[in-house]
């Protein structure tokens, strides 16, 4: 391949990246080296202040199964280092202190090799932000729920009918 094809190339994935709506992070011996501009937009970050932090430490001390961040963070990094593809719910810190639910998947893990012949593991991290949805889904449930119990409880019977008045 040409030197000049191969720059194309690689124009055209950092154009797919850096426009992607997902977040993307470049992760190397559980630190980032790398993300896209969706990333800083979804922490209120910028690129030099994610570049070189632990993924851990960009979220609450505990998350929701009550695991500690920075604890529960390795073990799934070291699934990723294994090879084992990973997706999950995992909640976030936004610089502002605000919390976020991130859908996240972690790509198993390749070698790479540097230029200086020094070969390294990286994998991707893939997220983004469904808290808007999470908290839909939680409202449509105890809509459900309060409308179930409206007519469990009625002390007088009744029906839902269609508007031409079938049952």
């Amino acid at each position: 391949m040409s030197l000049q094809k191969h720059d194309e190339e690689l124009l055209v994935f950092r154009e797919m990246v850096e426009h992607a709506n997902d977040g993307m992070l470049l992760i190397e011996d559980e630190i980032i080296i790398e993300c896209n501009p969706a990333v800083c937009l979804l922490y209120g970050l910028s690129r030099d202040d994610l570049v070189g932090r632990h993924p851990g430490t960009l979220s609450p001390e505990y998350q929701k199964n009550g695991r500690k961040s920075i604890e529960y963070s390795r073990e799934l990094m070291a699934d990723a280092m294994a090879g084992r593809a990973r997706h999950f719910l995992w909640q976030h810190l936004r610089s502002d202190g605000t919390v976020f639910t991130a859908e996240i998947s972690l790509n198993p893990a390749k070698t790479v090799r540097l230029s200086e012949g020094k070969e390294v593991k990286r994998y991707v991290s893939v997220f983004r932000d469904v808290t808007r949805s999470i908290e839909a889904e939680r409202a449509l449930e105890e809509s459900e729920q309060r409308f179930r119990r409206l007519f469990e409880l009625a002390p007088v019977a009744l029906a839902l009918l269609s508007l031409d008045g079938a049952l």
